[in-house]
């Protein structure tokens, strides 16, 4: 098995003789997972620059380029887990590896495979979640499917396009603090978050605008409303 680069300007991808659940570019990372038959595997490879995190605290307009592709590649590796009948459950920036220019999804301890049941949506409690990041659904217990993923691939997203419009992430919560409901949460904010989307649609490359729309849809309070990540990718492409 190894894990090569594709072709220029695309994203890394794994191959192995086997076929696994999740060989997409822009999915397998360090600590991710895959099965063969009735066995589990754990890929230790490779060993990234950085997560997206640390990616976004040190960017500078030198990398805008390289950002903005990361959007298109992140949709579409979600759009691949759930073709695949996989929830991932904790889409946040820590757990999004950036490694030569590329990024892949990781840690896939909380993911859900929805293959032998009737859908993705469940309703037993929540053991974990990252308050910043999971849907409002999760944080009140109540059922969730694969447009929660969509929820939390969105404020990934709005921190993305922060950085892209020359601000911070932190940016975004002193927003929100100081907007709406004066809480810092995307999901118990969204008056002060349609006014940080305004401002930042007033700032820097307008082009880069789009994105702040494909955000608007996936943070929204309805869960039937959000696009799915197939939707997602035809918006992007």
């Amino acid at each position: 098995m190894d894990l090569e680069k594709g072709e220029s300007g695309q994203h890394c991808y794994f191959r192995q003789d086997e076929p696994l659940p999740f060989e997409m570019r822009g999915i397998l990372g360090s600590g991710g997972f895959g099965q063969v038959d009735r066995y589990m595997g754990l890929i230790m490879s490779p060993v990234a620059d950085m997560d997206l995190s640390t990616y976004l605290a040190r960017a500078d307009t030198a990398i805008h380029r390289e950002l903005r592709t990361f959007f298109g590649c992140l949709a579409r590796a979600l759009e691949f887990l759930h073709e695949q009948s996989i929830r991932h459950k904790d889409i946040k920036p820590s757990n999004i590896l950036v490694h030569s220019g590329n990024v892949l999804y990781t840690d896939f301890g909380l993911a859900f495979d929805f293959t032998d049941k009737d859908g993705s949506t469940t309703v037993s409690m929540v053991n974990v979640m990252t308050p910043r990041y999971c849907a409002p659904e999760v944080a009140n217990y109540e059922p969730r499917n694969t447009s929660s993923d969509i929820w939390s691939l969105g404020v990934v997203f709005l921190e993305m396009m922060a950085v892209l419009k020359g601000r911070t992430v932190e940016y975004i919560y002193n927003f929100l603090r100081e907007h709406g409901s004066r809480q810092a949460f995307v999901r118990t904010n969204p008056i002060g978050t349609n006014a940080l989307v305004t401002e930042l649609k007033e700032t820097g490359n307008p082009t880069d605008n789009a994105a702040l729309v494909w955000v608007q849809d996936m943070v929204t309070l309805q869960q039937q409303l959000r696009p799915t990540a197939a939707s997602l990718m035809g918006s992007i492409t």
